[in-house]
């Protein structure tokens, strides 16, 4: 198969020899370890809420992000190694791709921790809103008041640009190198996510009423004041 990039054309054999098909080993590995270990683990669980005895936690989404781009980026990294024997297939934007993947899962894990001792913390304690998982698609796309507009919107992008990275790979053999607004794009869908986050963390606080408050002690009555 041959392919042109910036004027020129090279020809490229893909799985042409036993050492590029042995590649396919490790790629079929990633895929099917992210499959299997994300739905019978807590690899991509939040392993922070309470939940029931034998009860897997709900799915994370910040886990999940990061994962998604970790696994497609490395198998595309193989994959271009394997057509066309380069090494520098990476580029900054993937990078900073991944490094937002990785500051939202962290961001997302440190909110679910602060939340889970709050809960402990009460007397008598709260129950949890979410004990265990829904299914993969809920667990995404909601949270403990239900469906989520702003994780609607990381899921909505991150499965967009994952289909633009799979063209561009199958296209040009490269990694696509993603615009500076592309990735701001990116960087606000999860700074909205985890700002609604920390607002929902402040909205499930109790509030806490002083007793006096909440039952006021009766004025003394005087004989002969309503006289």
């Amino acid at each position: 198969m041959t392919t042109t990039q910036g004027g020129w054309t090279m020809r490229v054999s893909l799985f042409h020899s036993w050492f590029n098909f042995l590649l396919l080993i490790p790629i079929v590995g990633i895929i099917v370890s992210a499959f299997v270990f994300g739905r019978r683990t807590s690899l991509l669980r939040d392993v922070s809420s309470q939940r029931p005895a034998k009860a897997l936690p709900p799915f994370s989404l910040g886990k999940t992000q990061m994962a998604a781009w970790f696994a497609n980026i490395a198998v595309a990294y193989l994959f271009i190694w394997a057509a066309t024997s380069r090494l520098d297939a990476l580029n900054a934007s993937l990078l900073i791709l991944m490094g937002i993947g990785s500051a939202t899962a962290f961001g997302s894990a440190f909110l679910e921790r602060m939340k889970a001792t709050d809960a402990a913390a009460e007397e008598p304690p709260e129950p949890p809103a979410r004990l265990k998982s829904r299914g993969f698609i809920e667990d995404l796309l909601c949270d403990e008041a239900g469906y989520s507009l702003p994780r609607l919107q990381i899921v909505g992008w991150t499965c967009i640009l994952i289909l633009v990275f799979w063209a561009n790979v199958f296209r040009d053999l490269a990694m696509p190198d993603f615009s500076e607004s592309v990735l701001a794009l990116i960087g606000v869908s999860s700074g909205t996510y985890l700002g609604f986050k920390v607002q929902g963390k402040k909205n499930l606080s109790p509030v806490i009423v002083p007793a006096e408050a909440a039952h006021p002690t009766p004025a003394p009555v005087v004989p002969g004041e309503n006289s």
